[in-house]
């Protein structure tokens, strides 16, 4: 297994592993978790184009990683913040709902789910990180 791989395959394997420490109510360990998680998705794209190891089996893997990572920061959110989250549905559900019809579409015009390396996709990431951190460190939507 290639580097970028592995740091693919342990974000996708440890990204669950935020829904548990939200159960404990430890929303500063969700925080530094996820920041992490987001490291190895900055650094492991970079590493294998620089290393010559891009493969579509590794941009798949990462698709799923970051799939895997933002629905269970999702859930963590909502082990934590439920209430606030529940009076901010419409938002939420647009958001689910904007991921759900994108791949959707690709399942059905190209038979697999899509694959965002987009620049889009890059900065959503971020931005995505950055709500995160706002609902938990200042309980804002």
């Amino acid at each position: 297994m290639t580097l970028p791989n592995a740091l693919t395959t342990i974000r996708l394997m440890l990204a669950p592993g935020l829904i548990l420490v939200a159960s404990s109510g430890r929303s500063d360990l969700v925080l530094i978790m996820l920041l992490s998680l987001q490291v190895t998705d900055w650094i492991d794209g970079p590493l294998a184009r620089r290393s010559g190891r891009q493969s579509t089996a590794g941009a798949r893997l990462d698709s799923l990683a970051d799939a895997v990572m933002f629905a269970s920061a999702l859930a963590a959110l909502v082990v934590l913040e439920g209430a606030m989250l529940l009076g901010e549905w419409p938002w939420v559900g647009a958001a689910l709902a904007s991921y759900g019809l994108s791949l959707a579409f690709g399942m059905v015009r190209f038979g697999v789910p899509p694959s965002y390396h987009q620049w889009s996709a890059k900065v959503s990431g971020p931005l995505t990180l950055l709500a995160v951190f706002a609902v938990l460190s200042f309980g804002v939507a």
